[in-house]
């Protein structure tokens, strides 16, 4: 049995978490998250839970633009 169907279902449900919290509180907020969750990927070891918290920094990073690196993209796309 395959372990993607719950990985999808894990991401989603973070996504969904997230959005709801930067409505209420703020992109500051995303950034805490964003924080947060480096913070748990410097420390996993386990490489399956390492993808997910990469792929939800990595849509959070897209969504909210909470690096300077995510800023740069942005305005390079806008050029």
């Amino acid at each position: 049995m395959s372990l993607m169907p719950q990985k999808q279902l894990i991401t989603t449900k973070a996504k969904n978490l997230i959005e709801r919290e930067v409505e209420s509180k703020g992109k500051s907020s995303a950034r805490q998250t964003y924080a947060n969750l480096k913070s748990a990927y410097d420390t996993e070891r386990n490489p399956y839970i390492r993808a997910t918290l990469f792929e939800i920094m990595d849509w959070i990073d897209d969504s909210y633009g909470t690096t300077k690196l995510a800023s740069n993209r942005a305005s390079t796309v806008r050029s």
